[in-house]
């Protein structure tokens, strides 16, 4: 009985601690993403200039609008596109990227004139900065690193959390669907933070699970076990489980 009580003080304390050290930027983390939710309405409204364009009679050809993509590349001194998307309408600009993540740039031209609409890069735009600022602190790998620790801390957070709460006989199973009402604040605050704690635990564990892999130190090893075991990938990428008949190619 002694060290169970013990071991319940010493979880309390460590559960006190992880929630001062991982619930202000817990918060921030939430905050930017939900901003980054709405990045495609975001980008969509605010690259509207570019990407939308009036329909015309005369087209010019893929290979006329990526030499236009190309020349304003140079002239402008920015990477030269070197993948295209070709538009889902009549009423939208053919884009042209070059690199890869977040080193992409975008340049939008007039499948019907010519015409470059627009160029800009991702490291530019708003919602990468917000990106950052929910990955990285805009601090790079360190960033990223203390990422990770928090995301850490909170998992100490929910597994103590879970302990303290969780009934210890059948006759407790009830506090997990009430709080008390007419006993106190204290009481009423304390089962309040449980209850909402405990049910919620579920969700933000898998919110962790969806995090981590893009993290520095766990992330790295999360996708060397994919690497290794050639899991994770859709079919086709990189041209995996793709097969060519030759027949058709000896006809063609």
């Amino acid at each position: 009985m002694f060290y169970a009580k013990k071991i319940h003080h010493w979880l309390w304390r460590w559960h006190i601690i992880a929630g001062l050290i991982s619930l202000p930027f817990i918060l921030l983390l939430s905050v930017t993403g939900a901003i980054y939710l709405f990045k495609a309405d975001y980008e969509q409204q605010t690259y509207r200039s570019m990407t939308q364009v009036t329909p015309s009679v005369s087209y010019l050809t893929y290979q006329q609008q990526l030499d236009i993509a190309q020349k304003a590349a140079k002239e402008n001194g920015v990477a030269i596109p070197t993948k295209m998307i070709l538009p889902d309408s009549d009423y939208q600009a053919t884009q042209f990227i070059a690199g890869r993540f977040s080193s992409e740039s975008y340049t939008f031209v007039n499948p019907y004139t010519g015409e470059v609409t627009g160029q800009f890069a991702r490291k530019d735009t708003l919602m990468q900065k917000v990106r950052k600022l929910h990955g990285e602190l805009l601090l790079g790998k360190k960033g990223s690193w203390f990422i990770e620790l928090v995301a850490s801390w909170l998992v100490v957070l929910i597994m103590t959390g879970l302990y303290l709460f969780f009934p210890r006989s059948i006759a407790e199973i009830r506090t997990l669907f009430r709080v008390r009402v007419k006993q106190g604040k204290r009481i009423f605050y304390r089962d309040l933070h449980a209850l909402c704690g405990f049910w919620l635990s579920l969700a933000l564990m898998l919110v962790l699970a969806g995090g981590l892999p893009w993290t520095e130190l766990f992330g790295s090893n999360f996708k060397t076990v994919r690497d290794q075991t050639g899991t994770g990938y859709p079919t086709g990428y990189h041209g995996r489980g793709l097969e060519s008949d030759p027949t058709k190619a000896a006809n063609n």
